[in-house]
């Protein structure tokens, strides 16, 4: 998911990663384990605690969640809310990295 912050940031850039990051902290249902980091950009995995009924299944989601700028504007890219893959968050971290405009 690819959403357009409204307005200009008014905190920098490496504060708002660090309010995202103290958001995820882990809770009663998962751990949370930071896995990646740069000035724009956590992946991070959640690993669920207990596990329902059939302990040699492990629940493991891959999160990302980065901030870029373009030409003024920062976008907000995080992955869905339920997770995907490590290969998925991964391929997305890639393409973070290599967000361009497009010349005009």
């Amino acid at each position: 998911m690819i959403g357009l912050m409204q307005g200009r940031l008014t905190t920098p850039l490496s504060n708002k990663i660090q309010e995202f990051k103290k958001g995820i902290k882990a809770d009663e249902v998962f751990k949370v384990s930071i896995l990646s980091e740069d000035k724009n950009t956590i992946i991070y995995k959640r690993s669920l605690i207990k596990h329902i009924n059939v302990p040699k299944y492990k629940h493991e989601s891959y999160h990302i969640y980065a901030l870029v700028e373009l030409d003024g504007y920062y976008y907000e890219i995080k992955n869905r809310e339920a997770g995907d893959s490590k290969k998925v968050v991964e391929f997305m971290a890639k393409s973070v990295k290599s967000l361009r405009l497009k010349n005009k």
